[in-house]
């Protein structure tokens, strides 16, 4: 009984171990997606979980447009435009009544249902991809150098 118990037990925590959303392709659990709009354009998004930070979730659209930028040959881009689209949802948990009896007695206590929010941090870059710094230089923006951000952020796999 008490190998049975330890296995529920440790199979409830690894439910819990690691919900966030790693770095993957769009599945039901979030994850990264692209499309190209031109030779040297794409959006690139990133949606999380409800166990996923905005901040993890900026950091994996980088990783991604990053990586977006080395397939398709190109060694630098630009973000010139951005879209949060986050998502926020919750769920109601259910309500219940407890009922105790003594000697000619009943106390009953009922607890409601609480509302649990979850927020769902997303995010859409379009970025722009070049070879060199000075052809990105016109769109007035921070220019990231891809192989050094996949470099420093891949440790979010």
């Amino acid at each position: 009984m008490i190998r049975k118990t330890l296995v529920i037990t440790l199979g409830t925590l690894s439910l819990f171990t690691g919900c966030a959303t790693t770095y993957h392709p769009n599945f039901f659990s979030g994850g990264y997606s692209e499309s190209r709009l031109g030779p040297n354009v794409a959006l690139v998004s990133f949606n999380g979980n409800g166990f996923t930070s905005n901040l993890q979730v900026e950091k994996m659209a980088l990783l991604r447009s990053a990586d977006v930028t080395t397939q398709n040959g190109y060694r630098y881009f630009v973000i010139t435009g951005s879209e949060d689209d986050s998502t926020n949802t919750g769920f109601v948990t259910p309500s219940y009544a407890n009922t105790n009896f003594g000697a000619g007695w009943a106390n009953t206590t009922f607890t409601a249902g609480q509302y649990i929010p979850i927020h769902k941090p997303a995010v859409s870059y379009m970025i722009h991809m070049g070879n060199n710094q000075g052809e990105l230089a016109g769109f007035m923006r921070q220019i990231y150098d891809a192989t050094f951000l996949q470099a420093s952020l891949r440790t979010l796999r």
